[in-house]
């Protein structure tokens, strides 16, 4: 499995078409259209990358489910959003998690200098799921956290981590 940003995936899928399947996260629509011709098969999926349940157009756990669901299952899968950081690195890790009974497993498919798996997403998982996949990933950031501690982005990152393991794991 890949985690690519969008541009990452158009490049991918025109070189190879028809090889890949691919789940493909967008904000609407219209910013993916064309796309899912290229693949295997594909998953279209609109969300935000946004942790607030509230707002507008946030993931939602039927989504999140749909793309587990989906996904378990297929080979040569390519998860994509349109950085390739944040909605698709959650979804993958989630499909990993499902594939497999140890989510410390599944952590190899994130990459902790380049991903910051959506709070949200991950939380719906561990629902969906019904195991804790969120304290894998906090001690993968404590760990890198401590080797960069001057990183901001990846403090603030896992400050917010913080608080969501806190709230649905204890």
């Amino acid at each position: 499995m890949l985690i690519l940003p969008r541009e990452e995936l158009r490049s991918k899928i025109i070189e190879n078409p028809k090889k890949h399947n691919a789940i493909i996260i967008g904000a609407s629509e219209l910013e993916l259209l064309g796309l899912s011709s290229f693949c295997k098969e594909s998953l279209v999926v609109t969300f935000k990358d946004i942790v607030n349940p509230d707002k507008e157009n946030a993931p939602t756990l039927d989504k999140v489910k749909g793309c587990i669901d989906w996904g378990v299952d297929k080979e040569d899968l390519l998860v994509s959003c349109a950085a390739g950081i944040s909605r698709s690195s959650a979804i993958a890790y989630l499909i990993e998690c499902a594939r497999s009974e140890s989510p410390e497993a599944s952590i190899s498919v994130l990459d902790v200098r380049r991903h910051r798996p959506n709070q949200l997403i991950l939380c719906y998982g561990s629902q969906i799921l019904g195991k804790d996949i969120i304290t894998p990933i906090y001690e993968l950031y404590m760990n890198e956290l401590e080797n960069k501690p001057h990183d901001l982005n990846l403090k603030y990152y896992f400050m917010d981590l913080n608080t969501v393991k806190d709230k649905f794991i204890g």
